[in-house]
């Protein structure tokens, strides 16, 4: 005779208290077309719809930059641009382009968000919303150092989160929530790519919308925090990680850090202290949710790009020789545009 499953007052108990809520529906699967749109979503947040930022002490260093580097042409070519990409924009422009492209995408643009280094813009269609976290720009020196501010903090959830990303989202979070209120009767996607990404798994974990998380997408994203933090994400995350994308691979997980730490701890005087700073300021990072793994292909093919659920440390190391280590070659694998790419082929293909 087969046993039967609720055996006991208590787990008779817990059924019932667990069939008196509703099955959450609006928790989505992952899916091929999903993926690309959101990935279109997470390009578009790029488009700089933000005001471009003019102080006296940008223009100062860039003025001393110009005086030092006139005679070194390509210096002077690193400056000049350094200084269109800050000042010589038209953000309003800008946008009247981002909201022509989502047009094309039978969307709309609701709002833009933009505090310190964190921007986002709040998208809706006839089905849904989405909140689409823009990347970390190379030009934007503060986006730069919330990337290198990785010692884990405690976060307002459980767990701990790298305090970057945590202190980032913290900026814009309030203005997020109120825009959400308006609609609360469609689900919300959450989307993002590289510090983007991080944000969006962030948002994910802190956002309880009332017409219910989806799904995140997240495209070459950091890690964000410890295992604790993890335990209570109740959104589906989706990590797209493409072939040789080094950005997915920090900051070091908890085992690198357990390894590195044990070394130090030999150092005579210094040992145990610095030990005992790197295993509670950086161990114990890890990813989360459900990785997607594009294939490595040859620039530009990318019709020939697979989809892999799910591929071990040796696989992408191999990936990694392939690409010989060249930052040419091993910062293409980060461009968003690849990815996007990368998975409209693979949704028409498997559509």
């Amino acid at each position: 005779m087969s046993a039967p499953i609720i055996k006991t007052s208590t787990e008779l108990n817990q059924a019932k208290t667990l069939l008196g809520k509703s099955v959450p529906m609006h928790r989505k699967a992952y899916s091929d077309r999903t993926a690309w749109l959101m990935a279109c979503f997470a390009e578009l947040a790029y488009m700089k719809f933000n005001p471009p930022i003019i102080n006296p002490r940008l223009g100062n260093s860039i003025e001393r930059m110009l005086d030092k580097s006139i005679q070194d042409t390509r210096k002077l070519k690193t400056v000049v641009q350094l200084a269109i990409d800050n000042f010589a924009y038209d953000h309003e422009e800008e946008k009247r382009l981002l909201e022509e492209q989502l047009a094309m995408l039978e969307a709309e643009l609701i709002k833009t968000f933009n505090a310190g280094e964190s921007q986002a813009v709040l998208i809706k269609t006839n089905q849904f919303l989405v909140l689409s976290f823009r990347g970390t720009e190379p030009t934007q020196l503060k986006d730069i150092k919330t990337d290198a501010r990785a010692n884990l903090t405690k976060c307002v959830t459980e767990g701990k989160a790298h305090s970057g990303f945590h202190d980032a989202f913290n900026l814009i979070e309030l203005d997020i929530n109120q825009s959400l209120s308006e609609f609360p009767e469609l689900p919300l996607f959450i989307t993002g790519h590289s510090l983007g990404g991080a944000l969006a798994t962030i948002a994910a974990k802190r956002i309880t919308h009332t017409g219910g998380n989806a799904a995140c997408y997240t495209y070459g994203a950091p890690r964000v925090s410890d295992d604790h933090w993890l335990m209570t994400m109740k959104t589906p995350i989706y990590r797209v990680v493409n072939s040789s994308d080094g950005v997915t691979m920090v900051p070091p997980p908890g085992f690198t850090i357990t390894a590195i730490s044990w070394l130090v701890g030999f150092i005579p005087a210094v040992g145990d202290k610095w030990k005992s700073f790197l295993r509670e300021k950086f161990g114990g990072y890890l990813h989360g949710g459900d990785m997607r793994f594009l294939t490595d292909v040859k620039s530009g093919e990318y019709s020939k790009a697979r989809l892999l659920t799910h591929v071990d440390i040796f696989y992408r190391l191999k990936g990694w020789f392939r690409k010989q280590f060249t930052f040419k070659k091993f910062g293409s694998d980060h461009s968003m545009s690849v990815y996007r790419a990368k998975l409209a082929f693979i949704a028409l293909r498997r559509n």
